[in-house]
C-alpha cells in the first residue's frame, strides 16, 4: 500500500520534476514495480556485526544512504523508510520546501488507523490520524548525504533517525523540522522495538548513537550538542561514565530536566486557563513585547486526539507521543534569537502538554500565568457557543466533562443534571490539573493574573514586570487590541443566557458537589464572584 502511495504522488508530480525512485534491498527481495531502479543489493546486515538473540536481518544505514549514489546526479535527495507512506503532492511539497532555501528538513509522518475489516489507501490518506513524535522522513541536499555518517546504525531500531537528526541540525545550513504536516501518514503504530526480546538491538544502536554524540561534542562542544533534540541524555552518561537513561511512558516524572531548549537561553511562557478567559487576548498583549513571540493555541494545538486519549486512557500511555509537542516547540526555537520568549497561551496546556513540557525544558526558564476570568462569565460564554451542549460537537476536541474515566474532576454521568453541571465540572477539573501541576514544579515561575486586572494598562505593566519581559513601547496601545473573534459565533448559535440565571445553576451545583474538597477550594478560589 505505501508503495502504491509513492506510485501515485510520481503521477501527480510536477511534470517538471525528474523523481527517480531507488529501492535498496537483500537478494531475494524482489523489485517489482518497473518504476523502481534496483539499485545495488545490501550484501550485510546487523547480523554481521554480533550475535542477537533473536536474529532479525536489519539493514545499515551507512549501506542504504549508499544508494543515492553520485552527488553529481542529483539534486535532492529524500529518505524514508518503506513503511512511510505519501500524499499525493509529496514530490511538489518537497521542491517547494528547497525553493523555500532548506538544504535539508525532517518531515514527520501522521499515524492512521486502519478500520477492523481494512481500509483503502484513498480513506486512509483522508484520514487526519495524530502526529508522530518521531523523525522517519529527511530531504537533504547531495553535498549533506555525503557528510552523513551514521556509524552502524541498524534501521528499525531505536535511535536510527536521530542518528541522521542531529548531524543534519549541526551541518545544514537551513535546517527545520516539519511536525505539523500531512505529507505522510504510517499504518499502525505497533513500535515492535520496544520488545524487551529485541533489548540487545536496542542497545547496539544505543551505542553507536553515544559513539556518535562523543565526536560531534569534538567537533562543535558541549553545548551545542546538548540542546539537539534527545540528545541530552547521551551527553549525560558520557560526562558521567555511567548508561544512558532516557525516559519511557512509565517513568514520566516532573524532575526539572537538565535537557536545555535549543537557542541558548531562550524562554517559555505557557498560560494555565480553563479557554473563555482571554487567554486570545493575552497572547496579543504579550506578543507585543520587543523579546516576546507570542502565539495562541500554537501547532499542533494538542486538542482532538490528544485530549481524548487523555480522558479515556491512563495519560501515560500517550506520554511520549505527546513530546511532539516539545520537538516542535524545540524547532521554533531553533529560529528564534537567543534572549527571546516563546509564547503560548493554550488552554489545553494543563490539559495535554504541560508533562511533557516541564519534563523537557529546565524549570527556570519557564514561566506559566494562571489566568482567570470570573466564572460567571466563563459558564456563560461556554453556554452561548454551547460548549458541552449538543448543537456544537466541536467542542469535545478541546473540553473535557467530568463523566469521562481519566478525568480530573470525576462525576457519574446520573449526578449530572444538566449542561452548566458538565461546564462546572470542566472548570473545576481545570483548578485540579493547575494545582496539581503547580505542587512538583517549584522552580517554575507562576504568575497568577485576572482578565479584568490585565485589560487595564497598570494591571498589565505589573504582569510584564511578574514575567520580567520587557513590556511594549506603547503599552496602552497594546492594552486596547482587544480580543474576542466568537461573538458572531455566539450570535448564530442564539443561546444567551442571563448571569442570573448562570448563578442559580452555580449555587446548584456547589450544593450537590460542595461536599467534595476540590468543589470547597474552587468556591474559596471564587468566593467574590460567587457571592455577588
Amino acid at each position: 500500500m505505501t508503495l502504491r502511495s509513492v506510485e501515485r504522488a510520481l503521477r501527480c508530480a510536477d511534470s517538471g520534476l525528474e523523481i527517480d525512485v531507488r529501492a535498496v534491498h537483500f537478494p531475494d527481495e524482489p523489485v517489482d514495480a518497473p518504476w523502481l531502479a534496483d539499485m545495488p543489493i545490501l550484501d550485510r546486515s546487523i547480523l554481521d556485526l554480533g550475535e542477537f538473540a533473536r536474529p532479525r536481518r536489519l539493514p545499515l544505514l551507512p549501506d542504504v544512504l549508499a544508494g543515492f549514489g553520485d552527488p553529481d546526479d542529483y539534486d535532492v535527495a529524500v529518505l524514508t523508510n518503506v513503511d512511510i507512506a505519501v500524499q499525493p503532492l509529496f514530490y511538489d511539497l518537497v521542491q517547494s520546501i528547497t525553493e523555500d532555501g532548506y538544504d535539508a528538513c525532517s518531515i514527520t509522518r501522521r499515524t492512521v488507523q486502519p478500520a477492523f475489516a481494512g481500509s483503502s489507501l484513498a480513506r486512509l490518506a483522508a484520514t487526519e490520524g495524530t502526529v508522530h513524535p518521531g523523525h522517519d522522513c529527511y530531504v537533504m541536499s547531495p553535498a549533506l548525504v555525503e557528510r552523513m555518517d551514521p556509524g552502524d546504525a541498524a534501521l528499525g531500531v531505536r535511535w536510527v533517525g536521530r542518528t541522521l537528526l542531529w548531524q543534519l541540525q549541526l551541518y545544514a545550513s537551513r535546517f527545520r523540522s516539519f511536525g505539523d504536516l500531512h505529507a505522510t501518514f504510517h499504518i499502525g503504530d505497533d513500535r515492535v522495538w520496544v520488545d524487551p526480546s529485541l533489548a540487545d538491538y536496542d542497545r547496539h544502536n544505543t551505542d553507536v548513537a553515544r559513539r556518535l554524540i562523543e565526536r560531534l561534542i569534538e567537533e562543535h562542544g558541549r553545548a551545542r550538542v546538548e540542546r539537539l533534540v534527545s540528545a541530552a541524555p547521551f551527553v549525560a552518561a558520557i560526562e558521567s561514565g555511567g548508561e544512558v537513561v532516557t525516559p519511557t511512558a512509565r517513568e514520566t516524572t516532573f524532575s526539572i530536566d537538565a535537557r536545555p531548549p535549543a537557542g541558548g537561553a531562550q524562554r517559555l511562557i505557557f498560560s494555565a486557563n480553563p479557554g473563555r478567559s482571554g487567554s486570545e487576548y493575552l497572547a496579543e498583549l504579550l506578543g507585543a513585547s520587543p523579546r516576546a513571540d507570542g502565539g495562541h493555541e500554537r501547532e499542533p494545538t494538542m486538542t482532538g486526539p490528544w485530549l481524548r486519549r487523555i480522558l479515556y486512557e491512563d495519560p501515560r500511555a500517550s506520554y511520549e507521543p505527546r513530546r511532539v509537542k516539545t520537538d516542535i516547540i524545540r524547532s521554533e526555537l531553533d529560529g528564534m534569537l537567543p534572549g527571546r520568549a516563546y509564547v503560548d497561551t493554550s488552554h489545553m496546556f494543563v490539559k495535554t502538554f504541560a508533562d511533557v513540557v516541564f519534563d523537557d525544558f529546565p524549570h527556570d526558564l519557564i514561566s506559566v500565568v494562571v489566568l482567570r476570568r470570573d466564572p460567571l462569565e466563563v459558564a456563560r460564554s461556554y453556554f452561548a457557543l454551547d460548549f458541552c451542549g449538543i448543537r456544537s460537537r466541536p467542542w469535545i476536541d478541546w473540553i473535557g466533562v467530568p463523566t469521562a474515566p481519566f478525568a480530573a474532576f470525576r462525576a457519574e454521568p446520573e449526578e449530572i443534571s444538566d449542561q452548566f453541571d458538565l461546564i462546572f465540572g470542566a472548570l473545576v477539573d481545570f483548578e485540579m490539573r493547575t494545582d496539581a501541576l503547580r505542587a512538583v514544579t517549584p522552580a517554575v515561575r507562576w504568575v497568577d493574573a485576572r482578565l479584568e486586572e490585565i485589560t487595564t494598562v497598570e494591571g498589565a505593566g505589573e504582569l510584564f514586570r511578574a514575567l520580567s519581559l520587557g513590556p511594549p513601547a506603547d503599552l496602552e496601545s497594546a492594552v486596547s487590541r482587544r480580543v474576542n473573534a466568537r461573538d458572531r459565533r455566539k450570535s448564530e448559535l442564539e443561546q444567551p443566557v442571563d448571569l442570573g440565571y448562570v448563578r442559580e445553576r452555580l449555587e446548584d451545583f456547589l450544593h450537590r458537589f460542595g461536599h467534595r474538597e476540590e468543589v470547597e477550594r474552587f468556591r474559596r478560589l471564587h468566593a467574590t464572584e460567587v457571592a455577588a
